[in-house]
């Protein structure tokens, strides 16, 4: 091999390195975009249990999140990584309503409240009232399950003369899971024309 023939083998060899070294530079970067690059899912996603979960809002923030334990002496049920959210008023419907008026057959003295069928309800509100002098209106929370040994667990009255109407809110909801919950008009109250009346609102 003289020296010209050497010379031409060095140029291949440094011009196929040149082009290897340009063709890894232009895939490297292409696959680095690759894996940054934001993509829009449709359908449902499953997102792996983490603390915090690997999810972003859309500023780009980590959304906060950490399991909740079951909840009070009824063991409501909590959750392996509940995302944190901010309560916002509304959203609550008609779950039924009681009247002491004995003569209003259409409506009973008493209702209670049963887990619905995905195994929870909530009770976020109690609107009590009267509409003639005169009415008044105790009614009586009692609770089911272990909670029955406990008897009446609280005491709501509206009197037509000093407190006619009157709201109980539950911003963070009364969850009924696994015991039921009563609402009732005591006896005393139920007689005839004592037109004493609680709504419940919840979901």
């Amino acid at each position: 091999m003289d020296v010209f023939e050497s010379a031409r083998a060095d140029k291949r060899r440094f011009l196929g390195a040149a082009v290897v070294a340009l063709i890894v530079g232009m895939l490297v970067p292409a696959g680095v975009e690759a894996a940054t690059q934001k993509v829009k899912v449709k359908g449902v996603v499953t997102v792996t249990q983490q603390s915090p979960f690997a999810v972003n809002d859309t500023t780009g923030d980590p959304i906060e999140s950490q399991a909740i334990p079951p909840g009070g002496s009824t063991s409501v049920p909590g959750s392996d990584g509940a995302l944190a959210t901010q309560n916002f008023s509304g959203g609550a419907g008609f779950i039924g309503v009681i009247d002491c008026n004995s003569g209003t057959a259409a409506k009973a003295s008493s209702i209670t409240v049963t887990p619905d069928a995905s195994g929870n309800e909530v009770v976020e509100a109690i609107i009590m009232g009267t509409e003639d002098a005169g009415d008044t209106g105790t009614f009586v929370l009692t609770a089911g399950g272990p909670l029955a040994a406990l008897g009446e667990i609280l005491h709501l009255t509206v009197d037509n003369a000093s407190n006619p109407n009157d709201v109980v809110a539950l911003p963070y909801g009364l969850s009924v899971a696994s015991v039921p919950v009563t609402l009732a008009c005591t006896a005393g109250d139920v007689a005839a024309g004592n037109n004493a009346s609680a709504v419940l609102i919840g979901r």
